[in-house]
């Protein structure tokens, strides 16, 4: 349901959501918080009772900018779905378009007409994989993420094999741009670091034109975040999503039963994930070590990509996607040389392999898809119209239900016995709980009493809705 609370949030148009007026500051998250641990509220800072009525929650704290073009249809009135979803596909074809940029961009062979093949062969990679066709179909943030961190590091790239300053000045606005849509950005921070590091000229280093230039980086960053989305700063909106996904990597989702293992999803599904992670090393390893010093960058980005989310243990066709990016630019620029003035047989692995990914892809790997929303959310709201409602979970249901009174499972003993009292006699006459479709005969959560009956389930999107009504 995550495209729905989007679209929900973005809804109010670009004006609104540019200049932050229907979402808390920062303080006043904070301010919050403070005041409810002191009173032994002890709720975790994501959930709605921290964020009522504020448009970020809808957005799950993540900055509007990956979507500023959907706001501007909303502002005219076009909401039409296949619109909507015309916004991250585009971006995607625009990502797919910047991974044929870093591949070029990193090739270190003198072949002119192979560096041309990586990148057709990276760009080609990307357009058929299900993980980033599943980030160009999903309203989400993803997309605009994986233009922006691709073009981020190709940016590190040219200013680390141009030594550049005016290239790393650029991977500065974008690592900006990149923190505006998705946290992943903070994974960027050691390559943009290490790509000043190689831009300079270390036979005169000269230590505070070094300070200087690190400094206006910084003013770089401040002013594309200034002029993207001023709350982020001037309202200190970067707090919230900071503390909420700090509070994810401090405890893990896997530890309340709800991630799923990367390290068997990537040995059972993500087969082309494998074969590309096989052949980077390989790849590098028969790089000459100068042309291997501008790839670093990259490749520790894409090691702290796959250990943030080992440590999460929450792997999604989304996050695979982004991995997808840097990993076929990576290959493909670092295996395709092995065709340039080489045997025979080094040639025939190097075009079997990139065969290989692409059949794995396009023939074992499961297509993303999508599913509509819209309609199911209206059918819901319609429906729930006056009811007095038990869902689980409450801060999904009670961004939709407004005309409904959404009531939590109650947690404590004392709780538990009003809410099975007000079951008994009848105040409330709804249950909702929301499941994956890959689950169509989950089973509720507490006891119901016979009255309830299960009602045909409304299929939101990638989920389904299932009603128990009195």
């Amino acid at each position: 349901m995550d495209e729905s609370d989007y679209a929900m949030a973005l809804s109010q148009g670009f004006t609104a959501s540019y200049l932050g007026l229907s979402e808390a500051s920062g303080w006043a998250f904070i301010s919050q918080l403070i005041t409810d641990r002191r009173n032994g509220v002890r709720s975790h800072p994501w959930r709605e009772e921290y964020l009522t009525g504020d448009a970020s929650a809808k957005r799950h704290l993540h900055p509007p900018v990956g979507l500023y073009p959907s706001t501007l249809l909303f502002s005219f009135g076009w909401t039409d779905e296949r619109l909507l979803r015309a916004v991250p596909l585009v971006l995607g074809l625009l990502a797919c378009l910047a991974t044929g940029v870093l591949a070029f961009q990193t090739y270190h062979g003198s072949d002119p007409v192979m560096r041309r093949i990586a990148a057709i062969a990276a760009v080609s990679i990307v357009a058929v994989s299900p993980f980033h066709i599943a980030i160009s179909v999903n309203y989400s943030f993803h997309a605009a993420y994986g233009l922006f961190s691709t073009a981020f590091l190709a940016a590190c790239v040219l200013a680390a094999r141009r030594r550049s300053l005016g290239w790393w000045y650029a991977s500065c606005a974008l690592w900006a741009a990149c923190m505006l849509t998705i946290e992943y950005a903070i994974l960027l921070v050691p390559s943009l670091v290490l790509t000043l590091w190689l831009t300079w000229p270390h036979d005169n280093p000269r230590p505070r034109r070094l300070l200087a230039a690190a400094g206006t980086g910084l003013v770089w960053i401040a002013a594309t975040i200034t002029v993207l989305w001023p709350p982020y700063l001037w309202r200190l909106a970067a707090i919230k999503p900071a503390l909420v996904y700090l509070n994810l990597v401090l405890n893990p989702v896997s530890e309340s039963g709800l991630g799923s293992n990367w390290g068997m999803a990537l040995a059972e599904r993500h087969w082309a994930l494998a074969l590309l992670a096989i052949a980077l090393p390989i790849g590098l390893s028969a790089a000459p070590k100068a042309a291997r010093r501008w790839a670093w960058p990259v490749v520790i980005y894409a090691a702290l990509f796959v250990l943030a989310n080992l440590r999460v243990s929450h792997m999604k066709e989304l996050y695979a996607g982004h991995l997808v990016l840097v990993l076929a630019a990576l290959v493909c620029a670092y295996v395709l040389p092995l065709l340039e003035r080489t045997p025979v047989m080094p040639r025939a692995a190097a075009l079997a392999f990139l065969t290989a990914v692409l059949a794995v892809q396009t023939i074992r790997e499961p297509r993303a898809t999508t599913m509509p929303w819209r309609d199911g959310m209206a059918e819901l709201e319609a429906r729930s119209r006056g009811r007095v409602v038990l869902a689980t979970p409450v801060s999904i249901f009670g961004y939709y239900l407004r005309e409904a009174t959404i009531l939590p499972i109650a947690v404590g003993q004392e709780e538990r016995n009003a809410t099975n009292e007000r079951l008994r006699t009848g105040e409330i006459n709804w249950y909702v709980h929301q499941a994956p479709a890959s689950r169509p005969d989950v089973k509720t959560r507490i006891p119901l009493p016979p009255e309830f009956k299960h009602l045909p389930p409304v299929r939101v999107g990638s989920t389904v809705v299932h009603i128990w009504e009195r």
